[in-house]
């Protein structure tokens, strides 16, 4: 039965299986293009803050800096079912490890070199790590709205 099909029940060549398997394959890490910069993205280190200011004029003024851009640079949203997500934050880091700048450089050594210089002044807010717990407060800080201070269950008439 399985001879009748062409694909089912069959395991296909893979035209990249010989290149793996030698080492020989050539990733996107491999790739050497004319012209080519290299990228880096600095990271917030809090997990809820308010940014007060992001200075990248000493990273601009880096050699071999081809670019430096902050959230306010590029405000569209990206995301999987909804476009809510800024590409770097604008105003205020929701999570630790969010975007707040990218750099653009020759190499990337240069590129790490002016993350380094970039300086970031945060007002760090309160974060939730429970959110049971969190549910008992009277304030969602990060959401802006008030909630009760005790959850009263739902009874069926």
């Amino acid at each position: 039965m399985a001879d009748d099909y062409q694909w089912v029940g069959k395991s296909p060549l893979r035209i990249d299986t010989k290149d793996k398997i030698r080492g020989q394959a050539v990733y996107i890490d491999d790739l050497k293009l004319p012209g080519m910069l290299y990228g880096k993205v600095l990271r917030s280190r809090y997990p809820h803050a308010i940014i007060l200011g992001i200075d990248t004029y000493r990273a601009e003024k880096l050699p071999g800096v081809r670019g430096v851009v902050i959230g306010t640079d590029i405000p569209y949203q990206h995301g999987e079912a909804l476009l809510d997500k800024p590409f770097l934050a604008i105003e205020k880091v929701r999570y630790a490890g969010e975007g707040l700048a990218a750099v653009a450089a020759i190499d990337e050594q240069t590129a790490e070199a002016a993350i380094g210089l970039i300086t970031v002044e945060y007002d760090e807010l309160p974060a939730v790590f429970d959110p049971l717990r969190q549910l008992n407060r009277e304030r969602l800080s990060f959401m802006k709205i008030s909630i009760p201070t005790t959850i009263r269950p739902i009874s069926n008439p």
